[in-house]
């Protein structure tokens, strides 16, 4: 696990993303090893806002002076090794578990609450910049579901609507479907079919296409009709001659 610089604040815990694996594949698998309320949930019946984001931690949550872990134990004591070392406070985080550690004990309550909350399964999970937390770390950010801003709950709840209707135009388009047609027609690609959009311009749904063979294709959003017409090697995908 590497290792985070840590804010410990009113609101939770947020740790830094650090450039290594882990971080870049984000904090989906931690959730789903947590138990994620959410999983499943993205075509069927939505949780939105701050049900999206609860994780019932509950029996994996291990805590003893200014030193917390939930998740998967089995990188406790490299890490121990590390964090003993420390004058400030650090942590780290990775598809299993999430630990943070404090040599501070005026920080000592509030960690203490935090393993609390874990275990009752109120807190909330997430990531990337969250500027009503005004904290320096960008990466995995460990809240208290009951104490959040409201304009955050509302930022969140908009957010996984819009998120929640991508995937069901998605799914409506038959976007299963038209990946199998690519496949069978030869067509490769690094990213397709994980990051929808809808075009200002028309109001219907596009999608971010980043191809292999390069010279021959270009990256972009792309309708569905282009995705299709690319399947026959013609349309919009292709690069100009």
């Amino acid at each position: 696990m590497h290792i985070s610089s840590v804010t410990i604040h009113p609101l939770g815990c947020s740790l830094s993303y650090e450039t290594c694996a882990e971080h870049e594949c984000g904090i989906q698998h931690m959730r789903n090893y947590l138990g994620d309320s959410y999983k499943g949930s993205v075509i069927g019946n939505p949780l939105l806002g701050l049900d999206r984001r609860a994780v019932p931690c509950n029996d994996k949550v291990h805590y003893h002076q200014g030193a917390l872990w939930v998740g998967n134990a089995a990188h406790k004591p490299a890490f121990e090794r590390n964090y003993g070392q420390t004058t400030v406070a650090r942590g780290s985080w990775d598809a299993e578990a999430f630990v943070v550690f404090t040599p501070n004990a005026a920080e000592y309550p509030l960690l203490r609450e935090v393993a609390e909350a874990a275990r009752k399964g109120t807190l909330v999970l997430c990531a990337g910049d969250i500027p009503e937390l005004n904290v320096p770390q960008k990466g995995l950010h460990i809240l208290f579901r009951d104490k959040l801003p409201k304009t955050l709950i509302e930022r969140w709840t908009a957010t996984d609507k819009e998120s929640h209707d991508l995937h069901k135009a998605w799914e409506r388009e038959g976007g299963e479907k038209l990946l199998k047609t690519l496949t069978k027609a030869g067509k490769q690609w690094y990213s397709l079919g994980k990051s929808l959009a809808w075009d200002h311009r028309t109001g219907k749904l596009i999608v971010w296409l980043n191809p292999m063979e390069q010279g021959l294709y270009q990256a972009g959003w792309f309708g569905i009709e282009d995705l299709k017409e690319w399947a026959k090697d013609k349309g919009a995908v292709l690069r100009p001659k």
